[in-house]
């Protein structure tokens, strides 16, 4: 009873105008660096529109033209069923061209022929169908917010923080309540020096509807800034929500660490560990409480484990910086 409505909604936004992005706002990027292209009339609509004409107009071929609205048909709800967005709608647009063609050759006959009800009739039809594929669904997000932020986080990998900056406010500007932007603008702020003004921020998308995104940041940026009972304040709140999270646990280990308090950060990030096995990490630093508090071997047990998680594929989960540490560590 709840999944018809869904799916017909899918239905809909499958035949909506509006290209809706997936991980890369592709819509947004190709008209940011290519405005002209704001003035192309050839959009999805209008090619949709006339290709739904032609495959009525041409219904009496359909024995001849199956292969190609069968796949058209077949191939729209093994879409719907799934995952709507523009990359993968993009295959029904060739066949929907070859439709879209045979109703313009058909409009210009019927107007050579003077058949000239029929033609309107086709043209007005062809319109009502575009116009409506531009009457977009409750709740489709159709301003440029996500672009912006992913312009912006582009920026920050650079580490052109300024640029990056007045990206994601200006994706702020636009959706003030964006979880990943604000996260983003943190990450920024932290990396310009201006932690104050990032736990602002971080501390805004917290209390969000995303808040679990900025959890790890906010409490980065606690830690850095010596905020060391807000720290712990915060991970209390988040873990009586987020009990399995990782970071959380890592965080308290890490305030603990600045605190020379070997055992309870040991504690603290050997749940860490136990909670996101395969991150090289957490037994480094389970390996370094341990070393703290007069355990040589299991030191190096524990360096030895996060070797392996290196080697089992973990690298790309901590910068270079951490993987030589740990080696380094090791063979020391």
């Amino acid at each position: 009873g709840e999944s018809v409505p869904l799916l017909l909604r899918k239905l809909r936004l499958f035949w909506t105008d509006w290209e809706i992005g997936n991980n890369q706002e592709v819509r947004f990027f190709a008209f940011h660096f290519n405005p002209w292209l704001r003035f192309t009339p050839l959009r999805f609509g209008v090619v949709a529109a006339a290709g739904l004409v032609g495959l009525v107009l041409s219904w009496r071929r359909r024995r001849e033209l199956f292969p190609l609205w069968g796949f058209l048909v077949v191939y729209t709800f093994g879409v719907v069923a799934f995952f709507i967005n523009a990359r993968y709608r993009l295959p029904v647009i060739p066949v929907l061209l070859i439709y879209a063609a045979y109703t313009l050759v058909w409009f210009v006959d019927a107007l050579r022929a003077r058949r000239v009800r029929p033609a309107a009739l086709a043209l007005v039809v062809t319109l009502a169908v575009a116009a409506a594929t531009r009457v977009y669904p409750r709740g489709l997000s159709t301003d440029d917010a996500n672009g912006l932020w992913q312009l912006g986080i582009a920026h920050e990998g650079l580490a052109d923080f300024e640029e990056a900056e007045e990206n994601l406010r200006a994706a702020l500007a636009v959706r003030p309540t964006h979880p990943f932007a604000q996260v983003a603008l943190g990450r920024v702020l932290m990396a310009s020096g201006r932690l104050a003004e990032a736990i602002v921020e971080l501390e805004a998308a917290a209390r969000g509807a995303g808040g679990i995104n900025a959890v790890a940041r906010l409490l980065d940026a606690y830690i850095l800034a010596e905020r060391y009972d807000d720290a712990l304040e915060f991970a209390e709140e988040s873990l009586a929500r987020h009990p399995n999270l990782a970071t959380i646990h890592y965080a308290v280990g890490r305030v603990h660490f600045q605190r020379s308090e070997w055992a309870e950060a040991h504690a603290a990030i050997e749940r860490a560990e136990n909670l996101d096995l395969g991150h090289p990490l957490y037994p480094y630093a389970v390996g370094m409480a341990a070393r703290a508090l007069g355990r040589p071997e299991e030191y190096r047990e524990c360096l030895e484990r996060a070797v392996d998680d290196l080697r089992r594929g973990g690298v790309g989960r901590v910068d270079r910086a951490v993987a030589e540490s740990i080696y380094r560590a090791l063979v020391e």
